[in-house]
């Protein structure tokens, strides 16, 4: 019985100035010009854009009316930072999701709410006034997916100027 083996052919290095002829030469700029640059800068701006656009989705559906309860009960949800006693609070509630920075697969969204201050929100009861929230949420994502959420929010001004006003009766 024989055994036979694949013999490893062996192969000498390059030699130095090889490589290096292999390497793109020129200044910054002209690197930055070639296409195989230019390809890795668009993947790059295009996945960061969609991470932007999957964490404004969430964002805008955690806040449509019973948004927040569908999310947890679809998803391991569970809130991180400030809780979103606001939602309680307000009704016929609009958001706008305004600049959004991203760094590798974490996605920062800052935000805007503004409802109808119907309930009683951080102490302060109904007032009936159109009431303004703005937050922060951290997005950190995994393989595309949301894995961590981080939102806080300044309800302080908001609290404030609702107090100094007379209840809606």
């Amino acid at each position: 019985m024989g055994l036979f083996r694949r013999k490893e052919k062996q192969v000498a290095p390059p030699a130095e100035d090889a490589i290096d002829s292999r390497l793109p030469q020129g200044t910054l700029e002209e690197l930055q010009q070639e296409m195989i640059v230019q390809e890795f800068i668009r993947k790059r701006a295009s996945a960061a854009q969609h991470l932007k656009n999957v964490a404004r989705a969430h964002i805008e559906a955690i806040h449509r009316p019973g948004g927040l309860a569908a999310v947890k009960e679809v998803a391991d949800f569970m809130d991180l930072g400030s809780t979103r006693e606001y939602l309680d609070g307000l009704s016929n509630i609009e958001v706008t999701v305004g600049e959004q920075y991203g760094i590798a697969e974490t996605i920062a969204s800052r935000w805007t709410v503004q409802g109808d201050h119907t309930g009683t929100i951080a102490g302060v009861p109904a007032s009936g006034q159109r009431a303004q929230i703005t937050g922060l949420t951290l997005h950190v994502f995994r393989e595309g997916i949301i894995t961590t959420e981080y939102s806080y929010w300044n309800f302080g001004p908001v609290q404030d100027r609702l107090r100094s006003t007379p209840a809606a009766g």
